[in-house]
Formats: C-alpha cells, sequence, structure tokens
C-alpha cells in the first residue's frame, strides 16, 4: 500500500459488518419479543406496509436463523464490496499513475 492510496481490509470490513448486523438484529428481536405490537408498527410506518401478517412465531431457533443469515449475508456482502473497492482502487490509480508518469517526464 502506497501513502496516497488507502485499501481496505475486506476480511475485517466483513467481520465489522456482520458484527454490526447481529448486533442489531438482536436489538430489533428483543424489542419485537419484548413489544411485538409496538414493533409491528414502527415496521408499518417505517416501511409503510402491514406488516402483521408477516408476523412469524418467535423462538430461539427463529432467532438463530436470522440471526446467522443477516450476519453472515452482511459479512460476505462487505467482503465482497473491500475486494471490489480494492480492485478498482488498483486499475484507476494505474491509470492515473501512467497519465502522471507521461505528465513529469516532459
Amino acid at each position: 500500500m502506497t501513502p496516497d492510496r488507502m485499501e481496505l481490509a475486506p476480511g475485517a470490513l466483513g467481520f465489522a459488518a456482520a458484527t454490526m448486523a447481529a448486533a442489531l438484529f438482536a436489538l430489533c428481536a428483543i424489542a419485537a419479543a419484548v413489544a411485538p405490537e409496538t414493533a409491528t408498527t414502527a415496521l408499518h410506518r417505517l416501511f409503510d406496509m402491514d406488516h402483521a401478517s408477516l408476523v412469524r412465531p418467535f423462538s430461539a431457533g427463529v432467532f438463530v436463523q436470522g440471526l446467522l443469515c443477516v450476519s453472515v449475508g452482511s459479512g460476505l456482502t462487505f467482503a465482497a464490496i473491500g475486494v471490489l473497492y480494492n480492485r478498482f482502487l488498483g486499475r484507476s490509480k494505474t491509470r492515473l499513475g501512467n497519465a502522471g508518469d507521461e505528465a513529469e517526464s516532459v
């Protein structure tokens, strides 16, 4: 990594995203378990649709399944974003570097 080029560590970015997604999922699940009516109303206002028909019975299995899906999905998505970011950064830096080298040699 050169001083003027900031690369991302895809694994660290993915792990951070997975951790935050898991924490937010757990907070939402706790809110839905403690106050299901309020949580459903909040979702209705946030997404402007009726979520009453989407409510599933709350159990430990449903919680673990949702937690795993959300955290793994977020982690993989953000790790892929990190890889693509580094790839695109490398390509644009190479193009800019070649143009800069030609300008400096003149």
